[in-house]
């Protein structure tokens, strides 16, 4: 994938929004379509880093997967995410979320 990106001089990637994995206490689900969420934060961000690294950071990473709160929006952004996407934690945290995550990654630079 990164090679058909920096061919075709794709200006960015989007990392990552759903898995078919169904690993841990999702192992015994045999429902069909992607899972997303808290259950994809981790891996999430393990893909995130790779891509990072694999760049040398020249490449804009759109990070989503798992963000439910202001820490792992920070993880994905020390991973090497340019942006992070909030879908799942705004649908379950209410319309002011994604300022909270703003405010404490604020804050975060500060310190």
């Amino acid at each position: 994938m990164l090679q058909c990106i920096a061919e075709f001089g794709l200006d960015g990637i989007i990392a990552t929004t759903t898995t078919l994995a169904r690993t841990g206490p999702f192992a015994a689900v045999s429902e069909a379509g992607g899972l997303s969420g808290a259950p994809l934060r981790q891996r999430s961000t393990e893909i995130i880093g790779y891509i990072a690294r694999a760049t040398n950071g020249r490449l804009p990473i759109i990070g989503v997967g798992g963000i439910m709160d202001p820490a792992s929006a920070g993880e994905k952004l020390d991973a090497g995410a340019t942006l992070v996407q909030l879908y799942t934690g705004l649908i379950y945290r209410g319309p002011f979320f994604a300022a909270e995550v703003a405010r404490a990654l604020a804050d975060r630079q500060r310190k």
